[in-house]
């Protein structure tokens, strides 16, 4: 279990904790800027399986002779 300083009350807490036991910070080890960052990465791989499926449907559509 590795430790890390809680970024609101500066005390140890587990780097996996959904909250901070001392003060209830939630993610208590995570920067804005690396919520922002995990964020950007969901939305990057949606609109990539959004664009798969739509190029996946173009190649089904040309198989079958309707394009």
């Amino acid at each position: 279990m590795a430790l890390a300083k809680c970024l609101e009350c500066g005390k140890k807490v587990s780097r996996s904790a959904l909250a901070c036991p001392h003060c209830g910070k939630p993610e208590p080890t995570k920067t804005e800027f690396a919520k922002k960052k995990i964020q950007e990465k969901k939305d990057d791989s949606f609109y990539g399986a959004i664009w798969g499926a739509i190029i996946l449907g173009i190649i089904a559509l040309k198989s079958c002779d309707i394009i």
